[in-house]
């Protein structure tokens, strides 16, 4: 982000992070796995991550099970891992296949984590930010590149491994099938003026896809992307920077 960004004080800018009510169904896609299927009531907690009235992703927390090492999520059919449009630092995104590291610009960003953290309620457990805009697959695939509103609801598969890196070839995996609603009471609610006020050089769609195409990877997507939902990928960036003191 620019200098402006950066200049920025904390004081108009705050995360609330509200708690958030799903309804989650849990199946599995294959035998289970020892120690690696997950139960939607005592395993995973969602958070809504909520800036400026806006809602922009979910904190995904999944309990850490012995012999657990990693956790992606995917489609639901497993095909396609989801991926982020921009880096976010819960997600570590470190992905190997066969002992190798995924960097293509189709494989960044996947939504995996490695890295276990200390948990009020689960005491350790792997963190994932889901935003508010998700993709998956490539250009060449049967489905194409496709995005998917988060916030209208979403179905999903939370891959669990018992190697680190969530390395199919080289580690057993179990499918844990999830599915969230759509929640009306955190859809998107504009507050134009607290926004546009606090960062008035992004008072429009086209100056927001300017300062996005420097970090997304696929300008047809920002390009289908309506304010709404450029602002609420823009304010997700923001707060990372805000975390790391970068504002």
């Amino acid at each position: 982000m620019g200098q402006k960004i950066k200049g920025k004080t904390t004081a108009a800018f705050k995360i609330i992070v509200c708690a958030l009510f799903v309804f989650l169904v849990s199946e599995t896609a294959f035998a289970q796995v020892p120690g690696l299927a997950l139960n939607p009531k005592n395993d995973i907690r969602f958070e809504a991550v909520c800036s400026y009235n806006t809602v922009v992703g979910y904190n995904l927390f999944i309990r850490k099970k012995p012999g657990m090492e990693s956790v992606m999520l995917t489609e639901p059919t497993g095909y396609y891992a989801l991926r982020t449009l921009v880096k976010y630092e819960a997600n570590d995104a470190i992905r190997n296949l066969s002992g190798r590291r995924l960097n293509d610009a189709y494989s960044r960003y996947t939504i995996i984590s490695s890295c276990p953290i200390n948990d009020r309620q689960f005491g350790r457990a792997f963190m994932l930010f889901i935003p508010a805009k998700v993709i998956y697959g490539n250009p060449t695939s049967g489905c194409g590149l496709v995005s998917v509103d988060v916030l209208k609801g979403l179905q999903f598969n939370i891959r669990t491994f018992d190697q680190k890196f969530g390395d199919p070839n080289r580690s057993r995996f179990q499918d844990n099938f999830i599915s969230i609603g759509a929640q009306a009471h955190y859809t998107r609610d504009t507050r134009y003026v607290e926004f546009t006020s606090a960062y008035p050089h992004y008072n429009t769609a086209d100056s927001m896809r300017t300062e996005l195409s420097k970090q997304v990877y696929y300008d047809e997507l920002l390009s289908r992307m309506s304010y709404d939902e450029l602002k609420a990928l823009l304010i997700s960036i923001l707060i990372q920077l805000e975390n790391r003191g970068g504002m």
